[in-house]
Formats: C-alpha cells, structure tokens, sequence
C-alpha cells in the first residue's frame, strides 16, 4: 500500500469537507491524516490528505473528486521529501550515463598505445550494452521483488566498480570488463529509474517524468566524454583521472540514493516473464523503437569510430575537440527536445530525420575532404536531429500505454535504441577493416538512410491508425 498526499482545493461552504471525505469511503479507504488551511484567496480553502491508497483507486478518487461542484482543483500535494527524492534518482540516471561515454575522447590514446583497429575500437565501445540488453528484461522485475531502491542502489555500486576497473585498466579485456559493468548500471537505471521518477512525481504526469529522463540521458552523454577531454587536455594521468572523478561523483549518488524514499509492494516471489507488447499498440511501439534505434546508431558512430581517427585529420591527438564534439551533440539534442516539444510527432520525426541525413552527408564529406569544419557541421546536425527522434519517440510512446504495461514498453524501446547504439558501429568497424572506412562509412549511411525513411512512413500509419480509431 503505497501512501499519497493529495491536495484539494475547495470554496470555503459548508458540507463540502463530508463530500469529499466520503468518496474515500465509497472507495473502502479510510483517510490517514487530514489538515486544512487558507488557500490564498477569500473564501478559498486547501485540504491537505494523507491516505494509504492503492494507485488505480487514487485515479478514481482523484477523477471523482474534481467532479464535485466546490472542488476548484485536486492533485498530488508535492512533499520536501519527495521533490528531495525526485531529483536524487535523476541526479543518479543522470552520472550513471554521464559514465558511459568518459571513454571516447581516449580511444585514440587506447588506439595507438594498445594498437587497436577499428573493428577492436568499436567492440570496446559497444560491450556494455551486451550487459544493458539482460538487464532491460530483469531489473524491473526484481524491482518488485527487493525494491525499487535496493535495485537504483546495486546499479551505482556496478557504476563505481567500473570506475574502478576503467582506472585500473591496462588492457582491452580489463576495459571490456570496465564497460560490461557500466552495462549492468545503466541496464538497472534505464528501467527502474523511470518509473521510479514517475511515482515521485507530483501529478503522475509520464510526460514530465520522460522528459526528465531524456533530459538526464543526453545531459549525463554530453558532459560525461567533455568532462574527459578537458582532463586529458590538460591534467595529468588521461585514462586514469576522468575516471577517478567519476567514481567521486557516482559516490555522491550513492550517498542520495540512501536516503531516497520509495514505496512498494513487495512481490512474494519473481516470475520472469517476456516483455508484453499488446496488439494495440504494437504498430506504434515497433515504429517509435524502430526510430530511436535510428538516432542512437548515427549518434554511435560519433562515440565511437570517430573520435579513434580524429587525431589523424587533426594531425595531433586533441582531446578537448573529441570530448567537445561529443558533447556538442548531446548538447544540440538536449537543446532541440525543447525547441520542437511543441511540434507534432509527424513533423518532429520528418525534422530530426532531415537533420540526420545532413549530418550523415557531412560525415561522407569529411571522409573525403578531411575536413574539421565539415566534421563538425555534421556532428551540430546530427544532435539537432537526435533530439525529436529519441525524446519525440519515447514520450510518445511512454504516453499512450497503461500503467501496468508502460514499464515493459519503455525496456523494448531501450532494448532496440542500445541496439542500434551497438551492432551497427560494430559491423562499420569490422568492415572497415576490410573494405576501408570511406566505403563502410557509405554503406552505413545508406543503412541509416533507408531506415529513416522506413520508419517515417511507419508514423504516417500509427498517425492514420489512431485517427481512424478515434473516429470510431
């Protein structure tokens, strides 16, 4: 039983305190604590409610209860406590991902010391996801199990032992075994944070709680790889203190999170169960999956590949470049999930597709000319586009699902974006080294290319879809 505050606002007459305590007893619930005050305006009172509810009987209340004809507003009233918890399990999602790309700005360092090739460049890059994919179906469950805490916890300590691992590397296997762990934090945040960031939430509302997490997503990928390239720049020990001043921040989380409170209901035991994808939305939820893997695989190939030759064309190693080029992306995505929140999905997905094809013919530009302006035209196009498409998608999808199924919607979209953040990359990288990068840099924008249209014309279908359904 999970305990809620509710806050309604109500004219001051008589009777109207019996109307709305008796909906709780309609609904069997008894009201644990009740306080009124002034509600700022004569004649206007705010109700204060304490009660142990579960959530589909608070929905129900709370829909009954604005009915009332004194009721003005009714909402979840939004306790220290709460606010406090909110954005410590942001804070955490948030340096949790920041970790995931401290690496890229020092592939060329681990290039030339540990003489890597491209297709080895790429595979270190993308091992943590093969720990994120598992942890995608797992996590959430045994959220229900031992708690959504413990789980955020546990997620922190494999972010700090790869801290640890990363620092200590000094070889590719000891890195790889750095990355899968960091899989295993970001499996853990990517879908227990979410819906923990909703119950937090004041008003329930999955589109704030969604933003917040894209927000947290492209914030932590931006600063966590221009965090690394300013330390590489200038400090000493390059591929040991950017990851010494991650393990201090994700020890700051770690001390949040312990004092985060999280209600729950503890399940008796766990079952296992494939993720549920109803019939009904099946359309929309492959085509917004499809979409992200998208963006994600453009986006893969500036944290990965990229920044391993980037000393070549720059003709000196320029780790402030790497690490602000990347960051510029995440940047330019944070940037652009706001500029065009207020388009509709058709025109957001048609703008950050137009916007990754540019940037993708700025890459094949680049590889041509060896050019750094072009370079980073590209890389300013491809975060503008990422932006609508990763968080256009996701807050589409996360808003037209059911409570009870919306955590296994929001893992089947993650599992296809870090897919498309992995398996490509790794398929350029290894046919680079047998067909030249130019030509596997051309085949995979054509890849990218034709999925991008693909998907554009699977948004025209779940927009006709669901305008037909609403006519009927």
């Amino acid at each position: 039983m999970v305990v809620r505050n509710i806050s309604v606002l109500v004219y001051n007459r008589p009777g109207v305190l019996a109307c709305v305590s008796q909906l709780f007893t309609l609904f069997e619930t008894n009201i644990d604590k009740i306080t009124i005050g002034h509600g700022g305006s004569p004649g206007i009172s705010r109700i204060q409610i304490e009660v142990s509810i579960e959530d589909d009987k608070l929905e129900m209340v709370i829909s009954q209860m604005a009915k009332l004809s004194d009721v003005l507003q009714v909402g979840m009233a939004k306790t220290g406590a709460q606010t406090r918890s909110f954005w410590i399990v942001a804070y955490s999602l948030f340096i949790t991902i920041f970790g995931i790309n401290v690496a890229s700005p020092l592939y060329s360092i681990y290039r030339t010391e540990w003489q890597l090739t491209s297709g080895m460049i790429t595979l270190l890059f993308a091992a943590y996801v093969f720990s994120v994919i598992p942890g995608l179906f797992i996590f959430l469950q045994l959220a229900e199990r031992f708690g959504k805490r413990k789980i955020l916890i546990f997620g922190l300590m494999a972010a700090l032992s790869g801290a640890v691992c990363s620092t200590l590397a000094n070889d590719m296997p000891i890195l790889i075994m750095a990355r899968i762990l960091q899989g295993l934090a970001v499996g853990t945040f990517i879908c227990v944070s979410s819906s923990t960031l909703n119950e937090l939430e004041r008003n329930r509302n999955w589109q704030t709680s969604s933003l917040v997490t894209a927000f947290a997503v492209t914030a932590g990928s931006s600063l966590g790889p221009f965090m690394a390239g300013i330390l590489a720049q200038f400090a000493p020990m390059p591929t040991k203190l950017p990851y010494i001043v991650y393990g201090g921040l994700v020890i700051l989380g770690m001390i949040g999170m312990s004092t985060v409170k999280v209600s729950y209901r503890k399940a008796h035991r766990v079952r296992f169960h494939g993720l549920n994808i109803p019939k009904t939305i099946r359309l929309h939820a492959y085509t917004a999956a499809a979409t992200s893997f998208i963006a994600w695989g453009v986006v893969s190939l500036f944290l990965s590949v990229i920044p391993s030759y980037l000393n070549e064309w720059a003709g000196k190693f320029n780790f402030i470049l790497s690490g602000g080029m990347i960051a510029s992306i995440f940047a330019l995505s944070t940037f652009s999930q706001f500029l065009f929140k207020r388009l509709s999905v058709m025109k957001m997905m048609a703008v950050g597709i137009l916007l990754l094809s540019l940037g993708l013919m700025g890459v094949a530009a680049t590889l041509q000319h060896m050019s750094i302006v072009l370079l980073i035209t590209s890389a300013i196009c491809v975060g503008l586009g990422h932006g609508p498409l990763y968080a256009g998608s996701l807050v589409s999808i996360s808003t037209e699902v059911a409570d009870d199924i919306r955590g296994d919607i929001i893992s089947f979209f993650y599992l296809f974006s870090y897919t498309g953040i992995a398996f490509p990359v790794i398929l350029l990288g290894y046919s680079a080294e047998q067909i030249g990068i130019e030509t596997s840099v051309f085949l995979f924008a054509l890849f990218i290319e034709a999925g991008a249209l693909l998907s554009l014309l699977l948004w025209h279908k779940t927009k006709t879809e669901k305008d037909g359904g609403r006519m009927r």
